[in-house]
């Protein structure tokens, strides 16, 4: 499972908000619920800073929530949809001290050193010393069980500027927990995680065999890491539709997760118009003969065409309807000698 550790700042509610502002605070948790549907990461969240939000009057209730809805004056969320994104962050996502089984530490505060140090700076001085003490349990955890955890800190776009990481060392002193590894005290343990702010973000942190059963998911990831950050605009992905005979069939011929990750980067390719040499695309004909005409939809005229994965063995291709849209239909995977694209 991949574990993403919320930001306190971001359902945080903080008084005298600009519409700007409450506009912010409203996407960013919906965006994070989104990407967590996305992606199949877990958000997980921290009994320690939810209880110091809410003695700090910073928790969002659902009175504090209307209240920046109406602030907001939007109509692209209604009220509705942001206190599903907070129940699924507040109510459903798992407590960091369950899965750590670190319920409480002691850090010696003074030797605290966070970068960004942003990231502590915008909290009230009771949220700030719960997420030291969340990310120092975080850190031990690690050390404990020799895993990296967790594996990202999900936050908003405009508090991370160009720093893609965030590092710091604490100094623990004591701490209450279940775990049977032997540890000395005090001691210094260290964490570093990447700052994310989007599901691009959670994509270019993740294996392809984590996305690789799920097709639109592999796509997306396919895109993160065929195109660079500087060429998502131009090479951005048209509109494209996968099919459920696609989904179905390349589930079915038990491709490998090298060969199923050329056909996603190949769909990508397709998607996003990105001239690349790896790219054969042929009309899809009724048959192999050299004469053979290309299929056509009669119900709208999109025209039917191949992309080669493979030209080995039995020569892998994906077809796809090409709409007069404009837009892409994924339609079907099969060997050389197949011709059969659903309609």
């Amino acid at each position: 499972m991949i574990d993403l550790l919320v930001d306190p700042y971001i359902i945080s509610t903080r008084t005298h908000m600009t519409k700007e502002e409450a506009l912010a605070f409203i996407e960013c948790p919906i965006r994070w619920m989104n990407t967590e549907h996305a992606t199949g990461c877990r958000l997980v969240i921290s009994d320690s800073y939810l209880y110091a939000l809410w003695t700090a009057d910073q928790y969002p209730t659902p009175d504090r929530l209307r209240a920046v809805h109406r602030i907001a004056q939007t109509e692209r969320f209604d009220a509705e949809t942001l206190f599903r994104a907070f129940d699924q962050i507040l109510s459903i996502a798992p407590k960091i001290e369950s899965v750590t089984s670190i319920t409480e530490v002691l850090v010696d505060t003074d030797g605290v050193n966070l970068i960004p140090p942003t990231i502590v700076a915008r909290l009230s001085p009771k949220v700030r010393d719960a997420l030291i003490d969340t990310l120092a349990a975080c850190a031990l955890h690690t050390v404990l069980s020799g895993v990296d955890y967790p594996l990202g800190f999900a936050t908003e776009s405009f508090s991370v500027a160009s720093i893609q990481d965030m590092s710091g060392e604490f100094l623990i002193l004591a701490f209450v927990g279940s775990s049977s590894a032997p540890i000395s005290l005090p001691q210094v343990v260290a964490l570093k995680i990447p700052l994310l702010v989007n599901s691009q973000d959670v994509l270019e942190i993740l294996d392809f065999d984590m996305v690789c059963n799920d097709a639109e998911c592999a796509i997306q990831w396919s895109w993160v890491h065929v195109i660079t950050r500087q060429d998502r605009a131009k090479y951005f992905m048209s509109e494209f539709v996968i099919r459920e005979e696609f989904k179905q069939r390349i589930f079915s011929l038990g491709l490998q997760s090298n060969m199923l990750e050329q056909v996603y980067r190949k769909v990508v390719y397709l998607i996003s118009r990105v001239r690349s040499a790896g790219l054969q695309i042929e009309p899809l004909r009724i048959d192999k003969g050299p004469n053979s005409t290309q299929k056509r939809r009669l119900s709208d005229g999109a025209c039917a065409f191949r992309i080669q994965i493979s030209q080995y063995g039995a020569g892998i291709h994906v077809h796809y309807w090409h709409c007069p849209s404009g837009s892409i239909e994924i339609a079907w995977i099969g060997p050389h000698d197949d011709f059969y694209i659903p309609e």
